[in-house]
């Protein structure tokens, strides 16, 4: 059973927002990895599908939480959607241009990350594109059971050159850059049913950096 139930995906709405009102954090990352990509894609761990009112081709959107996908389709009905887990994709043949995936592999192993990187490669024809906390090389995991990991820029390419097999290609184009703009760190303070969040901040900047790999 996926951790992001219907509890933790009203939480999400209340957190990042709507994402037809192009708005909020997620969708300034959203936004900010659309301009690394063009035509047709696939996005890996879509969410609520903030990334859709950028993508100009055509939109398919992977997920393995069946809350996360229903919440989406009250956003964009129109939208096509699989419910699927993205590290361990079979017999799902949606070729495109880019494969992108936000806000996804701060929640997966270093394994798992690896597994999604070739589903992603191998899914795209002109190239990936992703984003990654990373503020040093850290990982724990939480009392509700998500996992929140950091992989520092260089550990990031380690790993993207191990998942796709990249030093066995003479040419490979990798560029990474930290998101335009920095947010501070909500944390919601005793929310009521009835009440909208309170936040406050705690002076903690979080470092997110997207990363884009072309294909010779």
């Amino acid at each position: 059973m996926s951790k992001w139930n219907d509890a933790r995906v009203k939480r999400y709405i209340k957190l990042y927002g709507d994402p037809r009102e192009m708005r909020g954090s997620q969708s300034q990352l959203c936004a900010d990895a659309s301009a690394l990509v063009e035509g047709d894609i696939v996005d890996f761990g879509c969410g609520l599908g903030h990334l859709i009112p950028y993508v100009k081709g055509n939109y398919v959107g992977l997920d393995s939480s069946p809350d996360m996908l229903h919440g989406l389709k009250g956003f964009f009905p129109d939208a096509t959607v699989h419910e699927v887990d993205v590290t361990k994709i079979e017999g799902l043949d949606l070729p495109c241009d880019y494969a992108v995936s936000n806000s996804l592999f701060i929640h997966l192993a270093r394994d798992e990350m690896i597994e999604t990187l070739k589903n992603m490669w191998g899914m795209a024809k002109k190239g990936i594109a992703f984003s990654m906390e990373t503020k040093g090389d850290t990982e724990h995991i939480r009392k509700d059971g998500i996992r929140i990991r950091n992989q520092s820029p260089d550990a990031v390419v380690d790993t993207v050159k191990e998942a796709l097999r990249l030093d066995e290609i003479d040419e490979i184009d990798i560029s990474w850059g930290h998101q335009c703009s920095q947010y501070t760190m909500a944390f919601v303070i005793t929310p009521s049913k009835d009440s909208p969040l309170e936040y406050v901040s705690r002076g903690m900047n979080a470092r997110t950096t997207l990363f884009k790999v072309n294909k010779p």
